[in-house]
């Protein structure tokens, strides 16, 4: 948010870590954007702040599983919900 204001300008999305009280750290990505009148001139400000705690979640379990089918020395094979394989 200080840069956007310092500087002016929209700032791209960036990733961040924060630590709350009870120690837990939160991976996130902050959007700060500035909001402007009629005329062009800097009126404030908004922050958007995107938890990426359950796409940290997601990404490990992608790579547990697929540790467990390289490892496995039988077939695996998966389906859908109506019994179709799809891989």
């Amino acid at each position: 948010m200080a840069i956007a204001l310092l500087e002016e300008r929209d700032v791209p999305w960036d990733q961040a870590i924060s630590e709350r009280p009870d120690g837990e750290l939160i991976p996130f990505r902050a959007h700060p954007r500035l909001l402007r009148n009629e005329s062009g001139e800097i009126v404030g400000a908004i922050n958007t702040l995107l938890d990426l705690r359950t796409q940290t979640l997601a990404g490990e379990a992608r790579i547990r599983l697929a540790a467990i089918a390289e490892s496995s020395m039988d077939a695996i094979v998966s389906k859908d919900i109506n019994g179709v394989i799809t891989s």
